[in-house]
């Protein structure tokens, strides 16, 4: 929490920024590489599609593209699998985003929700 305060007028001025210049790579290149905003002293990675997509639903920021607002964790990964939606090894924050555009062709403004609860709804389907 403490390097979020630090970073949190920066966070700000960047995602203005983004918003501005309709290019949200902008707050998601500078948001990635910030240490200690992860576990840690880790990078923030996985949840800044999380973070976008709370933005964009909340209508904070309006232009956020959905293809950013897909989170691609293990459990998500695990199912597109199952259901043999094809994503790229997330090795990078680039592929990180090429997941979330891949389900987001898929689900749209449902986002990752539909593979996410997949598991616990299977069984009513």
């Amino acid at each position: 929490m403490r390097k979020l305060a630090e970073e949190w007028n920066n966070i700000k001025k960047l995602l203005e920024l983004s918003e501005y210049e309709g290019n949200y790579k902008i707050f998601i290149n500078y948001i990635s590489k910030v240490r200690g905003l992860g576990a840690g002293q880790n990078k923030m990675r996985i949840k800044i599609p999380l973070i976008l997509r709370e933005l964009r639903c909340q209508n904070v920021y309006r232009h956020i593209p959905g293809k950013y607002c897909c989170v691609p964790d293990a459990r998500v990964k695990n199912v597109a699998e199952e259901l043999k939606i094809v994503l790229p090894h997330i090795t990078s924050i680039s592929n990180l985003f090429k997941a979330s555009e891949v389900i987001y062709k898929y689900f749209g403004d449902l986002y990752d929700i539909p593979l996410f609860a997949y598991q616990d709804i299977k069984k009513y389907l």
